[in-house]
């Protein structure tokens, strides 16, 4: 699986995390100014300190964030929210001073959304929009999830540890966890190296996502940080200079994950509406195009048996030369929506789980964001089988990140 970097305009990183908490009890953090406070607590390697500069946890509020010592760079950032939305559980914030800005992005926005999954539980979506300065065209900054990934599972243990008895949040407003860098530097890392676009990360809390957006949905997130990862951020304050660790974001390399179970997201803007996309990756077109513009990827894709519909079979296979024990995979479509435009592939044999997964599913979601727009979201769902847990395999979303744009060029010049 080889790990790329993103070189186009536009694009989006996200990152998943499961809390196994309801979405209320996960928003209660999020959603205000809880998740500024407790961030410096339980990682303050990330954050050393998160203050209120204007505001009261709504839209508009201004926070500033401060890095601990030794950071590369500035110091500081600002970051304000442009929006919170408390009945969907999502808050966007936009870096307006410092940090990010310093180091060559012209625009750099975290959306974070907690999504309820089942009764009991939901997902923490951490997602960065960047556009980087036309003077960093030839050496764009990369971009990485990773601090927001340890962030969303720090806030979890924290809101796990808080409920009471009656499955209630404790009336305790402050925890301290252990800070061990591995917490940090161990989690996924999805990284893109471009002049703009987006990157996501996402982590499956195992938690409701009201209780994850206590934290992220207001300060709470960002007290935190600094407490939990003082690594990342050393402050946040109130008027949030969203500012990072350029040792810890602007140097990571890959975007991989490496952990037992998850799911790991790449966004790319395509420019074309999502009917013209979808015509592409709803059926069979895609696996026959993908030889022909990446043969570096998959050299033949064969259909074994089907119609392009769900249930359709397909063998791909490697190039020459590729490392592993297995050089074909077979892949089965298992759920095909073409009034939504969602696509599923589950790999039922060959190299993935030769390399120790249990489970790989591929989800390719074209959604449409504006009249002449839409985003290509491709997501990958895995589980390591248990024989590999001392050594799990890596799993990247580079290579769909390259057919994605591949495709979107083919699409335009066709």
């Amino acid at each position: 699986m080889a790990t790329e970097l993103t070189t186009t305009m536009k694009g989006s990183l996200c990152h998943e995390y499961e809390t196994g908490l309801p979405a209320a009890d996960v928003w209660g953090v999020y959603g205000g100014l809880l998740v500024g406070q407790l961030i410096p607590q339980l990682l303050p390697q990330v954050f050393s300190k998160v203050e209120l500069v204007e505001g009261d946890g709504g839209a508009g509020t201004v926070l500033l964030v401060t890095f601990p010592p030794g950071t590369p760079g500035s110091e500081t950032f600002k970051e304000k929210f442009i929006k919170v939305d408390d009945e969907n559980y999502i808050k966007e914030a936009l870096v307006t001073e410092g940090g990010f800005l310093d180091h060559g992005f012209k625009k750099y926005l975290v959306r974070i959304e907690i999504i309820g999954k089942e009764e009991k539980t939901s997902i923490i979506r951490s997602t960065i929009e960047y556009e980087v300065d036309h003077e960093y065209v030839d050496n764009p900054p990369v971009v990485s999830t990773s601090g927001l990934a340890t962030i969303a599972e720090a806030i979890t243990k924290h809101v796990k540890e808080q409920k009471g008895p009656d499955d209630k949040m404790s009336s305790c407003s402050c925890l301290q966890l252990p800070q061990k860098s591995k917490v940090y530097y161990g989690l996924a890392t999805d990284i893109t190296k471009a002049v703009k676009g987006s990157v996501c990360h996402e982590y499956e809390t195992g938690l409701p996502a009201a209780d994850v957006w206590k934290v992220y949905g207001g300060l709470l997130a960002g007290q935190l940080v600094p407490q939990l990862v003082p690594e990342v951020f050393s402050k946040i304050a109130p008027a949030c200079d969203f500012h990072i660790k350029k040792s810890v974001y602007l140097r990571v390399t890959t975007d991989i994950t490496k952990a037992m179970k998850g799911s790991l997201c790449d966004e790319y803007e395509t420019g074309l509406p999502a009917a013209d996309v979808w015509k592409v990756y709803g059926g069979l077109l895609a696996g026959q195009l993908v030889p022909q513009l990446l043969p570096e990827l998959f050299s033949k894709v064969e259909v074994v048996e089907g119609d392009g519909g769900i249930g359709t079979v397909l063998l791909v296979s490697f190039p020459p030369g590729t490392s592993g024990s297995s050089e074909t995979s077979k892949e089965k479509f298992i759920k095909i929506d073409n009034e939504n435009y969602i696509k599923e592939s589950l790999i039922v044999e060959g190299v993935f789980l030769d390399h120790g997964f249990k489970k790989y599913l591929v989800r390719f979601e074209i959604i449409q964001k504006e009249e002449k727009s839409s985003i290509i979201r491709s997501t990958i769902e895995y589980e390591v089988d248990d024989k590999h847990k001392s050594n799990p395999p890596v799993a990247s979303t580079s290579g769909f990140a390259a057919i994605a744009e591949a495709i979107t060029k083919y699409i335009q010049l066709n």
